[in-house]
């Protein structure tokens, strides 16, 4: 291998890691696939990791990652909970609603009382929390509890989320076209000069075109900010990244994902999920989240906290099986029993594992992934 295509390997590993959005790692992407969308995890190298990469899709059409994510907070009618996993590390804590004095958001990160107690995947996504839990303190418990059933039918709206992505694509339909063009002269354009006899005669035109194509992305890019229906100062990336985005011709490709990284953040992933997946997308993604809400133990929790770690749950089950249902499909028939091995006493909702006792210390499904997932007894 010689000099130039290890140099360009390098380039090209460069470029991928600009297809990347660093997100929690509870964050899911939905990206375009053959017509259709499937939803995709975070990569994380290290399960260790609190923080992973959601990809769009590295080549044309060049589609981004809509990124969305679970509530990663405890909230009831009763306060505020956290963990060392919504943060990004600290104890975990509890803070009742009568302590509450001001909840805002700081770009991506939720402060309360001027302490940060969730960093999410979203400016949206964060200032979407600062304003449902916003005054909630002043209110009796019974009205606390009707305002956030109001903020979780929001979180599920459906019909929003179909909404928001035909006006995300006519308003970066230029940028697309130029994000296209740029892609094409630097890895199909440059192979050509580097490799083939033809580099004498078309290194000019390529040349030209692709810097020009750079050029007019980059004034797309930041003629889209400025002119997005929906897309607020409060919501546009930081400036670093709005430079990066247009001073590198690698960066300048992926500009469009820093409009679609913000446009369902305040939403549920099963919303979105809704709105795009087909049904057998939408089954894997449904099946995924009734058995965190039905089966997975809600682990260390804050002291004081268990009333609302039950509405939470309770709230959100409630929504996630209508939403389900409001596609034709049923949450019972997606957790049935898999056909019983000889001897088997319990299986695991999750991985459909079996085992030979459902008492300790085999309660819990033995895999990582399903870790703290309760079996299910046959009997």
């Amino acid at each position: 291998m010689g000099e130039l295509a290890e140099l360009y390997i390098v380039f090209a590993l460069i470029y991928l890691f600009e297809c990347g959005e660093i997100v929690p790692r509870r964050a899911l992407g939905l990206v375009p696939w053959l017509g259709g969308w499937r939803a995709r995890r975070t990569f994380s190298p290290n399960p260790g990791w609190r923080r992973g990469l959601v990809f769009g899709e590295p080549w044309p059409p060049l589609a981004p990652a809509l990124v969305t994510e679970p509530v990663p907070l405890i909230v009831g009618p009763d306060g505020i909970g956290t963990n060392a996993s919504g943060t990004g590390g600290g104890d975990a804590r509890f803070v009742a609603w009568g302590e509450v004095h001001d909840v805002v958001a700081d770009g991506a990160r939720l402060l309360v009382n001027g302490e940060a107690v969730a960093a999410l995947a979203t400016r949206r996504g964060a200032r979407a929390l600062a304003q449902a839990f916003g005054g909630l303190a002043q209110l009796p418990r019974e009205q606390r509890a009707a305002q956030l059933a109001r903020w979780l039918d929001d979180r599920f709206d459906v019909a929003a989320a179909r909404a928001r992505l035909p006006v995300l694509l006519r308003e970066t339909r230029a940028l697309r076209i130029a994000a296209n063009v740029l892609w094409a002269g630097l890895f199909v354009g440059l192979p050509a000069l580097l490799w083939t006899r033809l580099a004498y005669l078309l290194w000019l035109p390529i040349a030209a075109i692709t810097v020009l194509a750079w050029l007019v992305a980059g004034v797309l890019f930041v003629r889209a900010l400025r002119r997005s229906s929906w897309l607020d100062r409060g919501l546009r990336p930081d400036l670093a990244k709005r430079i990066t985005a247009v001073a590198s011709p690698l960066a300048t490709v992926r500009a469009a994902d820093h409009l679609a990284r913000e446009l369902c953040g305040d939403l549920d992933p099963l919303a979105v999920a809704a709105a795009l997946l087909p049904p057998t997308g939408l089954r894997r993604l449904g099946r995924s989240l009734l058995c965190d809400l039905r089966f997975r133990d809600p682990g260390d929790v804050p002291r004081g906290s268990d009333d609302d770690v039950r509405w939470l749950r309770a709230e959100t089950l409630a929504r996630v099986e209508r939403t389900l249902r409001a596609r034709d499909i049923d949450p019972q028939s997606l957790l049935a029993a898999p056909a019983r091995d000889a001897d088997m006493a319990a299986w695991c909702p999750a991985c459909l594992a079996q085992y030979r006792e459902a008492s300790e210390p085999r309660a819990t499904c033995a895999n990582v992934p399903c870790r703290g997932i309760a079996l299910c007894g046959f009997e």
